[in-house]
């Protein structure tokens, strides 16, 4: 603190002062108060600071001295009031942000992000990067975030329609005093008790595609989801066309500027690596390709003493193989050190060998290639034991592996004896063998078990007419010796996996990991995907379009799995028309109130649309528009100024887009404090 030495302001250009109470800024006011403008200069020759008087102005050269940080909080306690009401600012600013993207009149959002720009309309992609410059601020985005996030997850978008939707619901309901009257725990229970009356109706009046039907409503869906981006429109519809409602398509960014597509039919794989990248052959080194190989797969770690059992394999390649070029490949989730070791040592040797015989160089024909496929997971264990109905194999397991090795021991001890007898005979007389081998019975000649056991490890093996294997992904093509009823077992298992998570995923309102692996175990069976290579002329246009075809991707796959309805959430305001929604018109009053304000609040949603395009556009056309949009079922395209039946979107979107907005509002209504880490104003 300092204080002006007595007589400073009148009598001297520069000023002494003391520490004491008052604050430089009102030194300042002091000062500006008697025309004159300071600066402090500190003086090292004593515990005094120093003024120097300037000029004879108004105003001091420099601004004053913050004061000093007082929080309003002396403890990280924001109570009810002050935290509901931040919240309500926060949410008004982020829903204000995100309307100018809604809509296919939308205009694109420029995000700066670590030194690049990214240009997108999506909703999601704008509110994940908006932030504010206080914690407990950035808390309540997270709480919006969270939520929306998971909406995006199962459906692919419609976060900013639940966003605007769910702002204008608590604007309202802030405004009902038969709501406001009620307690917070009674508000949330009829809301909720409104959002599944809701749900039922939207779930009811769903339209579910057919074999017949599916091709044209989910290019209508990708059309729409794309802003009429007829480029990813018809990749979608071609992929769709050529491989069927089971197809798994995903994405990735293209090496040129124009988009394209790959399918993959008759193909399955799994998510495992080579072991050694000495075995690549192909594509400068990156990839391993092997034509009709062995293929061994192990279930459990390999250690030094299961090295014998690669050396059976070898003998029983050499015994069926005549070429003696076939390749075996072994998968196993984990090795030891001791048995990579071996490995080591086996393609260091063979690779002299080979650079010997051959004095060239290149790719390496490794008689024995070994790949690793992790099982971090138990879906990754089910879709190892898929891929062994694909190959056509049986999977060696641990007590297996002890059978054929405890087989193949007693088979050693049996050749050491057979081959002393011979020799013994073959080289000695008669009188001299007697002698020698005496009484000892005749040790039975193994050569024949030998074969047995060959044989029975040749039936572990599998094979497919080409293997490609990466550092990410072992793919098979070509399946010929698959076991059809095996495939049809794990087919309908998979399905009632994924069935199973969908039942959860109801009753939780989240989309787990779980649905999502065992769909994708689903399409894998089927033996169909697609990866779809996003163009651009610009990194800023490859990520804009990426964002627009993660949205059509998902949103496709929704409606193939829950069905569709009119788009621009008419199937909402259905639900929440009595005239409509019998079973909205036998619930009790208060339930009907809170259906009249979602009506209204996702109306706000329809209207942000219209005003994307018209800023004059009035409530009274909108809702004459809306109105009309639900009675005939149909959707009102804005491009074309007609109501139409190709625009449409996903059932679930629909039920997501209100859950989410509801989510958000329960978040509101029924927090009374906030507990902060850090407050900092």
């Amino acid at each position: 603190m300092y204080q002006l030495s007595q007589y400073s302001l009148l009598m001297n250009h520069t000023y002494l002062m003391d520490k004491g109470d008052t604050t430089m800024s009102e030194i300042y006011n002091q000062a500006e108060d008697n025309q004159i403008a300071v600066k402090v200069v500190k003086d090292t020759s004593s515990s005094f600071d120093t003024m120097e008087q300037t000029s004879s102005i108004p105003r001091p050269i420099f601004p004053p001295l913050i004061p000093e940080n007082k929080t309003k909080h002396p403890w990280n306690v924001i109570t009810e009031a002050e935290f509901k009401t931040r919240m309500q600012e926060i949410f008004e600013m982020v829903a204000s942000a995100l309307k100018s993207t809604l809509g296919p009149y939308g205009a694109s959002t420029l995000i700066e992000s670590m030194g690049t720009y990214h240009l997108t309309k999506d909703g999601f992609t704008v509110l994940k990067n908006i932030h504010f410059n206080n914690r407990t601020d950035n808390t309540i985005l997270n709480t919006i975030l969270t939520i929306s996030h998971q909406m995006v997850m199962k459906v692919g978008d419609g976060s900013t329609s639940s966003i605007i939707a769910a702002y204008n619901f608590l604007h309202r309901l802030s405004q009902s005093d038969e709501l406001k009257a009620l307690r917070p725990r009674d508000l949330k229970q009829y809301v909720n008790q409104f959002v599944d009356v809701a749900t039922q109706y939207i779930q009811a009046n769903a339209q579910q595609l057919t074999d017949e039907n599916f091709l044209d409503i989910v290019t209508n869906i990708a059309k729409v989801a794309t802003n009429d981006d007829k480029t990813y429109t018809n990749i979608i519809h071609d992929i769709y066309e050529q491989c069927g409602r089971d197809v798994t398509i995903s994405k990735a960014m293209s090496d040129t500027n124009e988009p394209s597509y790959e399918i993959k039919d008759d193909m399955f794989y799994i998510d495992a690596s080579y072991l050694d990248r000495i075995y690549c052959n192909t594509d400068n080194g990156t990839k391993v390709e092997l034509k009709q190989p062995a293929v061994v797969l192990f279930n459990f770690t390999l250690e030094n003493k299961h090295w014998d059992l690669i050396k059976i394999m070898n003998a029983a390649i050499a015994k069926s193989d005549a070429t003696g070029q076939r390749q075996i490949l072994v998968i196993a989730p984990y090795y030891d050190d001791q048995f990579l070791d071996r490995v080591k040592n086996d393609i260091n040797r063979f690779r002299a060998w080979y650079q010997q015989q051959q004095q060239q160089a290149g790719a390496i024909p490794f008689p024995m290639i070994f790949g690793k496929a992790p099982f971090f997971k138990a879906i990754q264990r089910d879709i190892y034991d898929d891929a062994s109905a694909f190959l056509g194999n049986t999977i060696i397991n641990p007590m297996d592996a002890d059978h054929l090795l405890e087989t193949l021991n007693t088979l050693n001890g049996q050749q050491v004896q057979w081959n002393e007898y011979d020799q013994a005979k073959q080289t000695m007389q008669p009188e001299a063998f007697e002698q020698f081998w005496g009484t000892r019975p005749v040790p039975e000649n193994p050569e024949e078990k030998v074969n047995e056991l060959l044989e029975e490890v040749s039936k572990r093996f599998g094979t497919s007419e080409q293997i490609l294997m990466t550092n990410k992904t072992i793919e098979f093509t070509g399946l010929t010796n698959q076991d059809a009823n095996m495939i049809k077992l794990r087919t309908d298992i998979a399905r009632g996996d994924m069935e199973k998570e969908l039942a959860e995923v109801e009753n939780l309102r989240y989309i787990s990991k779980d649905f999502i692996a065992a769909k994708e175990r689903l399409s894998r069976l089927a033996l169909k995907s697609a990866t779809i290579r996003v163009g651009g002329n610009s990194e800023l246009e490859k990520k804009m379009n990426d964002d627009a075809l993660d949205d059509a991707i998902k949103a496709c796959d929704s409606a193939l799995r829950y069905g569709i309805n009119p788009g621009c959430n008419t199937a909402i305001i259905q639900a929440c028309m009595p005239e409509l929604n019998t079973r909205l018109s036998e619930q009790e009053p208060i339930i009907k109130t809170i259906a009249d304000i979602a009506y209204e609040s996702f109306l706000d949603v329809v209207q942000t649309i219209h005003k994307n395009k018209d800023p004059k556009v009035t409530r009274e056309s909108v809702a004459y528009i809306v109105e009309n949009s639900a009675m005939d079922n149909r959707c009102y395209d804005l491009v074309s100024e007609t109501f139409s039946t190709d625009i449409i979107n996903s059932c679930r979107t629909d039920i997501e887009i209100l859950r989410s907005a509801i989510a958000i509002i329960g978040v509101i209504i029924s927090s009374n404090q906030y507990l902060a880490a850090d407050i900092k104003n």
